[in-house]
């Protein structure tokens, strides 16, 4: 991180320094795509087995898959 120090003309800015969100679609796109496929195959017999109407379950199952993620960030 030497941009400022870049900026006025004291160093040369590095190459790597700001790669944008390409990296980050590149490599996360797949991995979440990946793991919202395996969550819908795996809920998919799940609701059929369920007496919640389509919409609640579903909405139910999304939440219940973010509860350990955001009892982390209330603790930590």
């Amino acid at each position: 991180m030497n941009w400022p120090l870049a900026a006025v003309g004291w160093t040369q800015r590095e190459p790597t320094e700001n790669d944008g969100m390409l990296p980050w679609l590149l490599v996360g796109g797949p991995v979440v795509a990946l793991f919202a496929l395996l969550w819908w195959l795996a809920n998919r017999p799940l609701r059929r087995r369920t007496a919640l109407a389509p919409r609640l379950y579903w909405a139910v199952s999304a939440l219940m898959t973010l509860v350990p993620s955001i009892t982390l960030m209330i603790v930590l």
